[in-house]
């Protein structure tokens, strides 16, 4: 589970389109959602004198929906409903697919416990998570990103644009996230409009310096990134139909008074779907 550890402090770098300040996100009681979040991510680490590839596929399917609105707020339920994750760390590999079950490896024991358990997460009108649930297993920050930060993933799902903008309109945000010391600033620009389906591009830069504790040592990571990507947005919901954000990232992790240098590329696609 350390090197399961290690490698994941530094794949939850993925990020997406994130609120704008803008108008409103706009949500009604009963709906439901559906979120696919795949995430693909490689990373190059120098420990000891030795450079070390590692390689992890995250994809996780949650049900989102609206129990009640009350004023600003937004009451949800969300419920993992899919999972497959394959990770590959210092040569050693993982695999697990909540459509074949498999008891035998670390992964099965902690992802058992998440599937199918709704949650509730709730966030205001601007895309703000005011409450958010834990993890029901105690070792799931070690095995999923995805299910490390259920707020975090809400972020997916939502972007609040002017239902105003038009083609060539920028504007620029920036998300802080004191919880995991990060703060990213995003670009965006309007390349075409459809109905009420806007098109983005999006550039950006990222941060992070936050401490951790794993196995009783205290983990520091320091890493600095770009992103980019596009995303379709429904300008009059704000729910994002689509999305695919590209991030490279350097830094270093600090444990036991030994740095770390590593280097992180990630891939993370999203699709939510309505359902009826």
């Amino acid at each position: 589970m350390k090197k399961i550890s290690l490698l994941l402090v530094t794949t939850f770098v993925a990020t997406v389109c994130f609120a704008q300040s803008a108008s409103k996100i706009v949500l009604v009681k009963g709906q439901k959602l559906q979120l696919q979040i795949e995430t693909k991510s490689s990373s190059l680490m120098s420990m000891m004198g030795q450079t070390m590839e590692n390689n992890s596929n995250f994809s996780n399917t949650f049900e989102l929906v609206v129990d009640d609105i009350a004023e600003n707020i937004y009451k949800l339920t969300s419920t993992l409903t899919k999972a497959k994750i394959s990770i590959d760390v210092m040569g050693e590999s993982m695999d697990y697919d909540s459509e074949k079950p498999n008891k035998s490896n670390e992964l099965a024991k902690g992802m058992d416990e998440e599937l199918k358990v709704p949650k509730p997460v709730s966030m205001d009108d601007q895309g703000k998570v005011v409450s958010k649930p834990k993890p029901t297993s105690e070792n799931v920050e070690d095995l999923s990103p995805a299910l490390k930060d259920m707020g975090g993933n809400l972020s997916h799902a939502f972007l609040v644009i002017s239902p105003a903008v038009k083609v060539g309109d920028a504007f620029e945000t920036t998300h802080n996230d004191s919880e995991n010391g990060s703060t990213t600033t995003i670009k965006y620009t309007v390349k075409a409009i459809e109905g009420d389906v806007a098109n983005l591009s999006f550039t950006g830069k990222s941060k992070s310096d936050f401490k951790s504790e794993k196995q009783g040592m205290e983990i520091r990571t320091v890493m600095n990134g770009n992103i980019s990507g596009k995303c379709i947005v429904n300008i009059k919901t704000g729910i994002i139909v689509s999305s695919e954000t590209k991030s490279k990232v350097k830094g270093n992790i600090m444990v036991m008074e030994q740095e770390m240098p590593i280097e992180t590329e990630s891939t993370t696609k999203v699709i939510v779907t309505e359902l009826k």
